[in-house]
């Protein structure tokens, strides 16, 4: 077992991973959301991570430049464990606090708009 620390601006979530356990699989285990929109296949390059520690396999999508590569810069969804690492999450690529900022929103929304609707006449 492997012990990965996601961390994004002042946030940190520590869990542990098998090795060879996919990196996009392990952040949506313990909560952190990294944004995927091609489902984790290395299509579109949204789930870009930054390695600060350790060490990763793979994660080399065709999508990053060599600056970013040598940055340590990674693709979650083809990236998997083989040692212990430290990742920075992106805030472009989602999680922590502000899909719960999101989350509040949708909520206040959804009450505004339940009101609304409540007191919306039918059109004739």
């Amino acid at each position: 077992m492997y012990t990965v620390v996601f961390r994004q601006n002042e946030n940190e979530i520590k869990t542990l991973a098998q090795p060879g356990q996919n990196l996009l699989e392990v952040a949506r285990a313990c909560g952190v959301d990294i944004d995927a929109p091609c489902s984790g296949n290395g299509l579109c390059g949204k789930c870009r991570i930054r390695l600060i520690e350790g060490a990763l396999e793979g994660g080399r999508g065709r999508q990053l430049s060599e600056a970013e590569l040598s940055d340590g810069v990674r693709l979650a969804c083809e990236s998997t464990v083989c040692a212990d690492a430290v990742i920075e999450v992106p805030v472009t690529a989602g999680s922590f606090r502000v899909d719960i900022i999101k989350g509040d929103l949708a909520a206040d929304l959804l009450r505004q708009s339940q009101v609304v609707h409540k007191h919306t006449r039918p059109v004739l």
